[in-house]
């Protein structure tokens, strides 16, 4: 899912890293704000920030949560957005 802010054209990248945490990250100053009131935290070594979904339903409601949020940013990825619409 690619976030794209009002202020640029510059996109953040939501993705599921190695140590399955959903992560936000490469332009994210804009939302910083929005991304920390979502209940994520910032990985300064990884430069993104994070969310660790305790289950799969939370993973599963999290995700939802972004993609909910993501419209207000005007771009995200088709294929995520399709994928967790039909979570």
């Amino acid at each position: 899912m690619k976030l794209e802010t009002k202020q640029n054209t510059q996109v953040a990248i939501v993705d599921i890293d190695g140590q399955d945490r959903i992560t936000v990250g490469n332009n994210t100053f804009d939302i910083k704000d929005d991304l920390k009131n979502m209940g994520m935290k910032w990985d300064g070594l990884a430069r993104v920030w994070y969310y660790k979904p305790g289950s799969d339903e939370d993973c599963i409601a999290f995700l939802k949560k972004l993609n909910d949020y993501a419209p207000g940013f005007g771009c995200f990825d088709a294929d995520m957005v399709e994928f967790v619409n039909n979570l």
